[in-house]
């Protein structure tokens, strides 16, 4: 007959072919630093002068380096507008127009 209720599924492990290996756990640490090689989103602060250009700029590092060129999308920003944001997988250097400026953005990395 028909069945009904609350069913929870756990660690499953998906396998090719017909053969199945030891269930594999890794540490949570070790998961979230595989996952931020593709996708991040962070947080960074502005603070001093402005250049010649009128512009702040920060070095944000990435707490793991990205698989690839991370591309930067800034979800939003405290003051000040947005004026580029130069990408490398181990990090990026963000300019603003305001001498103090906290910004949200992500960064993916994706296949």
């Amino acid at each position: 007959g028909q069945q009904s209720g609350t069913f929870d599924i756990a660690q499953v492990q998906l396998e090719a072919g017909n053969v199945a290996t030891p269930f594999e756990v890794r540490p949570l640490g070790v998961e979230l630093a595989l996952c931020q090689r593709y996708y991040q989103i962070g947080r960074g602060d502005c603070r001093g002068a402005l250049n010649g250009n009128n512009q702040i700029g920060y070095n944000y590092p990435f707490p793991v380096v990205m698989r690839a060129t991370a591309t930067i999308t800034i979800i939003s920003v405290s003051a000040g507008t947005p004026a580029s944001a130069f990408s490398r997988s181990d990090g990026f250097v963000f300019y603003g127009t305001s001498i103090e400026n906290t910004s949200t953005f992500s960064a993916a990395a994706e296949l």
